[in-house]
């Protein structure tokens, strides 16, 4: 859905899908800049997971790294998949 800015001073377009899968769940965030300049935007899950012995896994081939300025600027791709969450048990 389209933002249209009040306080923010740039209109944007912010999207979430929620997918099951055969494999499993698919989550994708975007945001998307309406405006004519640079817009300062960020996204980020922020997962409750209610079960106990949850476990989360990560497939992704890249990152967005943060410039002098702390937002995201470039895009790393990466060989092979980090192990972030080290396989334990979220609870």
């Amino acid at each position: 859905r389209q933002h249209q800015h009040g306080a923010w001073p740039w209109r944007y377009e912010a999207e979430q899908i929620y997918a099951l899968t055969n494999d499993g769940y698919r989550h994708a965030l975007a945001i998307t800049n309406l405006s004519d300049r640079p817009m300062p935007a960020g996204l980020g899950l922020h997962p409750y997971f209610p079960r106990a012995r949850a476990r989360l896994a990560l497939e992704i081939d890249g990152v967005w790294e943060n410039g002098a300025t702390l937002i995201p600027s470039r895009w790393r791709a990466l060989v092979g998949a980090p192990d972030w969450l080290g396989r334990t048990p979220l609870d």
